[in-house]
């Protein structure tokens, strides 16, 4: 995110459960710094406000330097619940009866997407119930360091905090979460001060204590260091490069921190404090969970031995799992001791497992569910007959279908050869792909998807190109026969699906097969297996090529996304995909700050190359999903990624 110009200042993120061990009596007040301290990559101590100020302007750094983003006094911390906000690409303008406001403010955030329509909010209601649905198959660890399904992080994000979060996932804007928009020293130095009277639920093993700034250190310090409970490394901790961008991290007083980067970083603030798995945890889970095994056994790490177990945790988000039934539902209450005074409106929210389509509409029909998301485009008209009233808000789908290739040198993978590769690109149909599994409510995307402005490639210039024609021309049919000769080639080609991918659309495997096997004028043979067995093949180059969801963007601004997946032996690199010429404009990408150059240098200099040349992994389109509910229901804005949901603000009626 390209960090706001404001007051003068110019600064600079797809799918599987528990037994039961009960926590120890009595709670520690405070967390202990525990082998996390210890650990090789401590990010700081403690510092005076008087000292850093000292050695901010021994550095020339001055007054300017060290204004307060939201304009307030020299000495005055900002205020959580101001006003103040981070917009990409400059500064936010303030327009009163804005109806998405960030709280206690009637600050204008930004236009929110075009493609969904909302009903105009009332009164809030407290004291409702809702009920949603959602897949239990999307379940992995109830531990946000760990976790990485969407399921997870919806619950994640009802029960915890960040440091920053979303006031409008659409427009990349943000707000105070856990500590106030930081006071922006340098490009590459943030001063964040805590939220007063947030607190840790009243229950063990926290028990209601305040969080403090050792909260944040301890877990940033747990990220880096990539370690289990036990001191083991573990690679189930997945957000170490991510949080390894934080060069350093020094506390003033205590209520405020410093954190640094090695230099400018364009995304610092949306990716590593404010992305889809930012969310803070109690440190004392780490110790207590760490299992006391009897003395023949090894030691272990119940959060990830044991995934699903809801009472290991304690958050200061606005619910907290009162019952959770697995394949049946996950119920949530409200959080009485919620920092956002008021909230959450809703007494109650439940997530059922509703199973099919056609049993998510007859739950939705009896009343059982306060929100239906249809998972396909059928036809609604009937529904609408029975109940005029509803309606319907549409959202683009936040993750896409993706095809994946590896440039990983196997002896029988053959994308080991680019010429293959640039193949595969070019003959696949895209248009039939998308119309199989979306049908009216999907669309083709380019290198980026087709709802980012400014990033993707607009739509009359994407279907000129090679690979997103809706048909093969006589030039493609020429490459591609150019392209078999050299590389010789003949095949079998094997496009291996994700077993859910596979099973949510029946017949797409045959439109994927027969069209390759016409344009490419070989054999393609289907396979289907599990998605973490496939992302462990396209690593080591026994899977060829994949075709189905990719991960979730949690930002309009790929700009993170597009650095992991694409710069050479970047973390999310797992084909194996290497290009000088992009790496240099992917580096210029990281430390470009603002935004409009961060798109400039994507589309003039990226785009050109990902067309001609063919990424390990590329998009072949995104869905749109559509929300039904009761006019009486009242739901947050939502984003088209997880960030967005601000259920806190949701109302219905009580069952």
């Amino acid at each position: 995110m390209g960090q706001a110009e404001v007051c003068g200042l110019s600064s600079g993120e797809n799918m599987g459960l528990g037994g039961s061990t009960r926590p120890p009596n009595g709670a520690r007040t405070a967390p202990t710094a525990g082998k996390f301290a210890t650990r090789p990559r401590r990010l700081g101590g403690a510092l005076s406000r008087r000292a850093f100020l000292s050695a901010a302007t021994r550095a020339g750094l001055g007054a300017a330097g060290l204004a307060l983003v939201g304009c307030g006094g020299d000495d005055e911390p900002n205020d959580p619940d101001s006003p103040d906000l981070i917009a990409d690409g400059g500064p936010t303008q303030s327009t009163p009866g804005s109806d998405t406001e960030p709280e206690g403010s009637s600050v204008a955030v930004a236009q929110t997407s075009a493609l969904r329509r909302r009903p105009q909010i009332g009164t809030p209601r407290a004291g409702g119930s809702l009920a949603v649905h959602a897949s239990f198959l999307n379940l992995d660890f109830f531990d946000s360091h760990r976790s990485q399904f969407p399921l997870t992080q919806l619950l994640a994000s009802l029960q915890q905090s960040k440091l920053l979060r979303y006031a409008d996932v659409d427009a990349g804007i943000l707000e105070p979460d856990l500590v106030s928009i930081p006071e922006v020293v340098d490009d590459e130095t943030y001063i964040f001060t805590l939220r007063p009277g947030a607190r840790w639920w009243d229950r063990e093993p926290t028990n209601g204590r305040a969080v403090t700034v050792d909260d944040i250190r301890l877990n940033a310090e747990r990220q880096i260091a990539g370690l289990d409970s036990v001191g083991a490394e573990d690679a189930t901790l997945l957000r170490q490069s991510l949080y390894s961008r934080s060069a350093s991290l020094n506390i003033l007083g205590d209520d405020e921190l410093v954190l640094r980067t090695d230099g400018p970083d364009a995304t610092y603030l949306t990716s590593v404090h404010a992305g889809p798995w930012s969310f803070i945890q109690a440190p004392e889970i780490w110790d207590l969970f760490a299992a006391s095994p009897a003395a023949d056994e090894l030691p272990t790490d119940l959060l990830r031995e044991d995934p699903l177990q809801p009472s290991y945790y304690s958050g200061t988000g606005p619910f907290q799992i009162d019952r959770f039934l697995p394949n049946e539902q996950i119920r949530l209450i409200a959080n009485t001791h919620y920092f956002r005074d008021g909230k959450p409106y809703l007494s109650d929210f439940t997530i059922l497992n509703a199973g099919s389509p056609t049993e998510q509409e007859a739950a939705f029909r009896a009343g059982q569910l306060d929100v239906w998301t249809p998972g396909d485009g059928g036809d609604l008209s009937d529904l609408f007959d029975a109940f005029p009233a509803l309606l319907v808000e549409t959202k683009p789908l936040p993750f896409g279908i993706e095809l994946a290739m590896s440039y990983q040198a196997a002896a029988t993978n053959p994308i080991a050869d680019p010429r293959t590769a640039r193949a595969i690109h070019v003959a696949l149909d895209r248009h039939a792909i998308m119309n199989a599994s979306y049908g009216v409510n999907g669309q083709v995307s380019g290198p980026a998807p087709w709802y980012t402005p400014g990033w993707r490639l607009e739509t009359a210039d994407l279907l000129d190109q090679p690979g997103y024609r809706t048909a093969l021309n006589s030039e493609d049919r020429a490459e591609l026969a150019g392209l078999r000769d050299a590389t010789e080639f003949d095949g079998p080609l094997t496009i291996h699906l994700p077993d859910v991918f596979a099973a949510t659309y029946p017949g797409l495997d045959d439109v994927i097969r027969s069209s390759l096997e016409e344009r490419l004028g070989l054999r393609v043979e289907i396979a289907i297996a599990q998605y973490p067995t496939l992302l462990e093949g396209l690593i080591d180059g026994s899977v060829e090529v994949m075709i189905g969801w990719g991960t979730a963007i949690s930002s309009p601004d790929p700009t993170e996304r597009i650095i992991d997946t694409m710069r050479t032996a970047a973390n999310g690199n797992r084909g194996g995909f290497s290009d000088p010429f992009i790496d240099t404009w992917l580096d210029r990408m990281r430390t470009t700050l603002d935004l409009g150059e961060r798109q400039a240098i994507f589309r003039e200099n990226i785009t050109p190359q990902l067309l001609a040349k063919p990424t390990w992994l590329l998009n072949i389109g995104h869905g749109t999903q559509r929300m039904v509910h009761r006019p009486d229901v009242w739901l947050p804005a939502f984003g088209f990624g997880g960030d967005g949901y601000h259920w806190e603000e949701a109302w219905a009626p009580p069952r």
